[in-house]
């Protein structure tokens, strides 16, 4: 028994090395491109970046503050906080969050060191 060829028609392009095409677009016509120009990217701007610095070095003195002298700090990590909060941009999430903490930490920071007897400046 022979085996059975299929017409070279019926067979996958590559057993038979005939030349693969892609086929013509649905409407005959040549390939179109549709061109839409991209966004043009977000620039962060370098007083977002300070403000988010502010921000992180107010948080980190209001936290400080809780055991070391809270009259001498916190009236810092005020400043800085109302700062970064008057400047804003893409950090005033970060800037009303030190706001919040350091009136916390001020408060906090009253109670521990009239508790323990901890001097307040």
């Amino acid at each position: 028994m022979a085996a059975e060829t299929s017409p070279p028609e019926n067979r996958p392009a590559w057993l038979t090395n005939a030349p693969v095409r892609a086929r013509p677009p649905p409407d005959g016509g040549a390939g179109r491109v549709s061109y839409q120009p991209a966004e043009p990217a977000e620039r962060h701007e370098a007083r977002e970046s300070v403000a988010g610095f502010l921000a992180t070095v107010s948080i980190f003195a209001s936290l400080f503050a809780l055991a070391y002298r809270p009259i001498r700090i916190l009236p810092f990590a005020f400043i800085l906080a109302f700062i970064a909060t008057g400047i804003g941009g893409r950090h005033s999430g970060l800037a009303r969050f030190a706001v919040f903490l350091a009136a916390g930490c001020f408060v906090a920071a009253m109670v521990i060191a009239v508790a323990i007897g901890h001097p307040l400046y």
